[in-house]
């Protein structure tokens, strides 16, 4: 359908926008066309199965996988695949069925977003002429480590091929040293001399078993007869399993059962201790001593301050994008170190020994102690990091963390086990040994749960809908939570530079009707941008829907940008692809077209899909919840301040806004700074708000997991199944 879309638009703006929805797709055609170039210039040496490896390397590897390689490495895996099986086919023709053997080996380096690593490739392809011989990863590894000890295969980056038409079996890893380092040229000499009889010695003969299982399905089914076993669901991959990366709301849930940060939220809502067991504030309230206790990482190295000042100081290093470095500009010279115009040197964050970390602000920040119970301000294992950057990407051991749990194993395409870490500093309050998250869709989350296959459905993994509530009314909690539904339009992108516009594409929304089609009961109206708890203004805010006023808005809005209505661009909507959000989208689509007859175009999108597009404003207009992570009006605020803050979906900016909120950080009551903030925000309308939100969960009677009052987050590190 996107293919159809893009041939069909004559909007220049929108096709790019389109276009760049399906990444994976972009490198598959470059690709393509550079092989079609290549077999028609030499078309005795390339065939059409060379388009067959090809598809073979996007069908069997992930989007992360193709990331973190170049083009170029690509294609060389594409052509040395293709080349070693015509090889092998036609010593096959010519000397017979041989145990015949063919690899390449080459230096290459995989791209992370903290660094890169240097690997070696393998591109091999081996004969196997018994059904019942056997030749796999491990086999290959027995082989490398007979001849170089420390090395290791890259996890996730073996690919195996075995063509029903012949006996070749295609062969595709990557080589790392334990230490981290580069293999120098006697090695990879010593391979390519050891590995062509290590590798002919290392064939095994299958031995048929009647007793084999789906090793997955048995163990979940084995797991579900466990008593401190939780099952959880989610339906989408998290951004990252890196805490410096997954702000977002779908990785967070799971980034706090791996890291802890300073502090953490108590059940009363407020900060509490965790890896800072006291702290000590300056008269001035401008700098904090955290005097950390003594823990440790999940491999048993210990975890020390510098460990946290490293972290932050890569989220902040101006080589790094990531849509949350804004959350840290409270700290001294945070904001211009991140532009590249202070060094890092310079950045109010250090640790004085192994136990204490120093934090100096630009400014008293009253909720600081809150953002750092946040994942983002967790520490990272610097020796770690250093060493091995793409740790993130891996699972088990490989994967260090400091949290509750350890991500023992996860499976893009099935979901994620975490086991209670062991190493955790405060082991004993945790009671599960187990978390089990499987990654389902919207429809079969809940006759899972009706069949005890999950114990929690809630919003912040997420599943909710508003039908839901009546049909589960027993085992549901709702509570009021920091969450608004907006509508956001991108205010670089025309026509939505204009505030008319907006106001007109917003007036004619009715919300109380969209709630009553949602059944949504305990949602009310948003009248202005920040959740309710929050808002100074929503009390007394005059908005309400008005479709006359939107049609003199809109009316007024075309005359000022110089077009006609006929001219009005197609609106390309995005929605998160939710129960949710489905109907939410439908229904504003259907007010612009009835109400101001402008043409409306939906794309619903997986979270993963969706996050970065609106980070990098590459939209029109999108759908999303936001949520205030701290319990303070200034955390909203702060996303509209500056127009280049990813954060700052709208790409919006203000400057007597700006200076409101630079006048707020000095008050001491900085209420009347933030009220006129505000009503400047519901006037501009770079997001039209829908409705504030509750938090919502569904549990079985034999889970509990405590909430956060103010959040609604589940605090997994104390959940327990009750005993029979």
């Amino acid at each position: 359908m996107n293919s159809q879309l893009l041939q069909n638009s004559n909007v220049p703006s929108i096709r790019t926008s389109l276009r760049s929805l399906i990444p994976a797709y972009q490198l598959k055609e470059l690709i393509i066309q550079k092989l079609i170039n290549v077999w028609e210039h030499y078309p005795q040496a390339i065939d059409e199965t060379i388009f067959r490896h090809a598809e073979l390397l996007f069908v069997l590897t992930t989007d992360e996988f193709k990331q973190q390689r170049t083009q170029k490495h690509l294609l060389r895996m594409i052509f040395s695949l293709f080349f070693i099986q015509k090889s092998l086919r036609k010593l096959v023709i010519h000397l017979g069925e041989n145990r015949h053997l063919d690899f390449r080996l080459v230096q290459t380096c995989l791209k992370f977003p903290f660094g890169t690593k240097p690997v070696l490739s393998f591109m091999g392809g081996i004969c196997l002429f018994d059904k019942q011989e056997n030749f796999e990863e491990r086999h290959l590894l027995l082989a490398a480590q007979k001849l170089i000890p420390e090395i290791q295969i890259v996890k996730g980056t073996t690919l195996l091929h075995h063509d029903p038409e012949d006996s070749i079996r295609l062969i595709y890893t990557e080589f790392e040293k334990k230490s981290g380092g580069t293999f120098t040229i006697s090695e990879i000499a010593l391979l390519k001399r050891g590995l062509q009889t290590e590798l002919h010695s290392r064939v095994e003969k299958k031995i048929p078993s009647p007793f084999m299982m789906s090793h997955v399905e048995g163990e979940w089914n084995q797991e579900k007869q466990k008593r401190q076993v939780a099952r959880l669901a989610i339906r989408n991959v998290p951004a990252s399993f890196d805490p410096r990366l997954g702000g977002d709301s779908n990785s967070r849930t799971l980034l706090k059962m791996l890291f802890e940060g300073l502090m953490r939220m108590g059940q009363d809502g407020k900060p509490t201790y965790a890896l800072a067991q006291s702290v000590t504030l300056s008269n001035d309230k401008k700098t904090y001593i955290f005097h950390l206790r003594s823990s440790f990482w999940s491999d048993g190295s210990p975890l020390i301050a510098y460990d946290f000042e490293y972290a932050w100081k890569k989220i902040l290093s101006p080589k790094f994008t990531t849509p949350f470095a804004s959350f840290f500009n409270s700290i001294q010279n945070a904001h211009a170190v991140k532009e590249g115009s202070v060094p890092h040197t310079e950045l109010g964050v250090e640790s004085l020994d192994e136990h204490s970390l120093k934090v100096t602000l630009d400014y008293p920040t009253p909720y600081f102690l809150e953002l750092t119970t946040l994942p983002l301000f967790s520490p990272i294992s610097h020796k770690v990091d250093w060493i091995h950057p793409n740790w993130t990407f891996q699972d088990g051991d490989d994967y260090v963390c400091n949290g509750p749990f350890c991500l023992k194993r996860k499976n893009l395409n099935y979901g994620y086990e975490l086991i209670k870490n062991l190493n955790y500093w405060d082991v004993n309050s945790i009671k599960l040994d187990q978390i089990l998250i499987r990654k389902i869709k919207d429809s079969s989350v809940y006759e899972l749960f009706e069949n005890h296959s999950i114990d929690w459905i809630g919003h912040t993994m997420p599943y909710w809908a508003p039908s839901s509530a009546k049909r589960y009314s027993s085992q549901m909690s709702s509570r009021p939570s920091p969450k608004v539904s907006w509508c956001v339009f991108n205010t670089q992108q025309f026509p939505f530079h204009s505030p008319k516009i907006r106001k007109a594409l917003s007036y004619c929304i009715d919300k109380e009707k969209l709630l009553s089609l949602l059944n949504y009961e305990d949602a009310t109206p948003a009248t202005s941008p920040l959740p309710l708890s929050h808002s100074l203004q929503a009390s007394i805010s005059s908005w309400k829907f008005d479709s006359e006023y939107a049609q003199k808005m809109l009316a007024e809005g075309l005359l000022e940008i110089g077009i006609n209505k006929n001219d009005f661009p197609e609106i390309i909507l995005l929605s998160p692809l939710t129960a949710l959000y489905e109907p939410i989208a439908k229904f504003i689509k259907k007010c612009w077209e009835d109400i101001l007859g402008i043409s409306c175009r939906i794309f619903l999108m997986e979270w993963t899909e969706l996050f970065p597009k609106i980070c990098k404003g590459d939209f029109d207009v999108s759908l999303i919840t936001w949520t205030s992570w701290i319990n303070d009006p200034m955390y909203t605020l702060n996303s509209f301040k500056y127009q280049k803050d990813e954060v700052n979906f709208s790409k919006w900016e203000n400057l007597r806004f700006q200076k409101l909120l630079d006048q707020a950080c000095a008050e001491e009551e900085p209420s009347q700074s933030l009220k006129e903030a505000e009503k400047i925000l519901i006037d501009e309308m770079p997001v039209n708000p829908l409705f504030f939100e509750n938090n919502h969960c569904i549990s079985q009677d034999y889970f509990h997991a405590p909430c956060d009052p103010l959040f609604g987050d589940p605090d997994f590190k104390l959940a327990y199944i009750r005993q029979c």
